[in-house]
């Protein structure tokens, strides 16, 4: 994943970057190119918006539902929409043990290696997508304030975080 950070399966850019491509009938902004922020929790609300299905809700066949993360990036396929997330979207996300927080252009990430500190990152990624430059030090409230967000993230969807 050169230029980017790491590999694939890390919280990292190279472990998150991924190339995608989408086609259906009612696409007629074919043959453009994104940098729009996705995730992987946007795919089933754009794969019911095009289907013209709902979610079920709280219990589908009397078993319990989970509630739908992300957002249908449909009308953002079409070229009707230029983001599919605010700017002040919280996006968490975690994976045996890693832990990262996009908002905006800013990203969080804590990556225990073992045998070392383990602290949180922070990266501006619209000048920083290569993540190398840790502005952790540099923007203390901002780095509170999305360490905030992480653990506000893990408590709504029931992370079981160790320290």
């Amino acid at each position: 994943m050169a230029p980017f950070r790491d590999l694939k399966g890390s919280m990292t850019e190279g472990g998150v970057r991924a190339a995608a491509f989408a086609t259906h009938g009612s696409l007629a902004n074919s043959g453009s190119v994104s940098q729009a922020y996705l995730t992987m929790q946007d795919v089933m609300p754009t794969l019911l918006e095009i289907a013209g299905a709902e979610h079920p809700g709280d219990v589908y066949r009397q078993r319990p539902v989970l509630p739908m993360r992300g957002r249908s990036f449909l009308a953002h396929l079409r070229g009707e929409d230029g983001h599919v997330h605010d700017p002040d979207e919280v996006i968490g996300w975690e994976l045996s043990g890693d832990r990262a927080l996009v908002r905006g252009n800013w990203k969080l990430l804590w990556l225990p290696q073992q045998g070392q500190e383990t602290r949180w990152e922070l990266f501006d990624m619209s000048l920083d997508p290569y993540e190398r430059n840790d502005l952790s030090e540099a923007r203390p409230e901002l780095l509170r304030e999305l360490i905030d967000s992480w653990y506000a993230y893990a408590d709504d969807v029931g992370v079981v975080v160790i320290e």
